[in-house]
């Protein structure tokens, strides 16, 4: 049986072991947020795994004595996720946006187009009725000709 005075120096280690490990934990956590990593690549994903390389402890450590530390890790994630996805949501919102504009344009000029076709047809309507009527003139016109060099040479 272990002595009253050892049972209460083992806990007494335990419990300043475990305020060590949590003290190393939160210090490997800011290091991850800040992207200062010492024993991980730079900007690497926060999970329990990368905190545990961090810190330089065992990951099983987390799991057993630090769930508030492995509930800030969470809570990190999810928050990280939420925003990208947040981001990705505004970023939808904005491409909708742009197609809307984009199909309100190309239906204005499809309109525009509609309408300059109508015109151009009829003004080619237009040209070809002068064209007849010029040509109709000219025919007139060199007749008249005719007649008047006839006139003169009589």
């Amino acid at each position: 049986m272990v002595a009253k005075g050892n049972s209460e120096a083992l806990k007494a280690y335990k419990s300043e072991s475990q305020a060590g490990t949590r003290l190393e934990l939160e210090k490997a956590l800011a290091r991850l947020r800040n992207g200062h990593t010492k024993n991980v690549p730079q900007n690497s994903k926060i999970n329990a795994s990368t905190l545990a390389k961090e810190a330089g402890v065992e990951r099983s450590t987390i799991y057993r004595y630090h769930s508030a530390i492995l509930n800030e890790v969470h809570r990190i994630t999810n928050s990280a996720a939420t925003t990208r996805l947040q981001e990705k949501h505004s970023e939808l919102i904005q491409a909708e946006v742009k197609a809307k504009e984009y199909r309100q344009l190309l239906e204005k000029y499809q309109a525009d187009k509609e309408i300059l076709k109508q015109e151009n047809y009829r003004l080619q309507h237009r040209i070809d009725e002068l064209e007849i009527i010029l040509k109709q003139r000219n025919e007139i016109m060199d007749e008249f000709h005719k007649k008047v060099n006839e006139a003169k040479s009589l």
